[in-house]
């Protein structure tokens, strides 16, 4: 009885205040922001799109950790199609980049537009044998800069 009383009292002096500083922690990303990830084109052969705003541990509350969204979509479309695809239609809503294709395709490309990023990338795989793909878009603004 006694050890179990000690192993509360150790797990409550330990948990409580690591809970504390994780919710003190929680950012929530900006209305601009979110506006800005639902004004993304959708990948037209999508078959599934999802915007996480949710709010997201950020110790250091100046950088972009806390002030981004993440979309993630699934296709079986080729990421070469992909690419091609949001080259063109985020350089048609003002998103510019630098990425240009040498000899092989890029296995990222960064749109930047105002003081944001959004990362475009194939999701990493944990197992095969999935026809579809997914992926991400990252969008991240710098906190320190007003959201244009």
């Amino acid at each position: 009885m006694k050890f179990l009383l000690t192993l509360t009292i150790v797990f409550v002096v330990f948990t409580v205040p690591l809970y504390i500083f994780v919710q003190k922690n929680l950012v929530t990303p900006d209305k601009s922001l979110v506006a800005i990830a639902q004004n993304i084109p959708r990948y037209p052969n999508a078959s599934s799109w999802e915007i996480n705003t949710a709010k997201k541990f950020c110790i250091d509350k100046l950088s972009k950790c806390g002030n981004s969204a993440d979309i993630t979509f699934t296709t079986s479309d080729s990421w070469n199609i992909i690419y091609d695809y949001y080259r063109s239609s985020m350089g048609n809503d003002r998103w510019g980049t630098n990425s240009t294709i040498f000899t092989t395709m890029p296995t990222s490309i960064i749109f930047i537009r105002d003081n944001c990023e959004a990362d475009l990338a194939p999701a990493h795989k944990l197992f095969g044998g999935n026809e579809k793909q997914k992926y991400t878009l990252q969008i991240s603004c710098d906190s320190t800069q007003p959201i244009l």
